[in-house]
């Protein structure tokens, strides 16, 4: 089975890679200082990850000063621990 991932980081929020493979290897892909979040029902839509982030509460949020019209993705978050 293939799935998706995002690899946060955990100071600031910020996506810093999208992942595809293996779910069981999800979990050591997150160095010290990052977070790692399924993404839960991805169907390959593009994230913005210029203009998104990771709230503290798992939860994606447009970054201060983003332009108008960012769409926030309809994506469930998984934290991966």
């Amino acid at each position: 089975m293939t799935a998706s991932a995002i690899i946060v980081d955990g100071a600031t929020g910020a996506i810093k890679r999208k992942i595809t493979g293996d779910p069981a290897m999800f979990g050591i892909q997150a160095a010290t200082g990052e977070t790692a979040f399924a993404l839960i029902d991805d169907d390959g839509q593009r994230i913005d990850d210029a203009n998104l982030f990771i709230t503290e509460q798992g939860a994606w949020s447009a970054k201060e000063g983003a332009p108008e019209g960012v769409v926030v993705p309809d994506l469930a978050l998984g934290l991966i621990v």
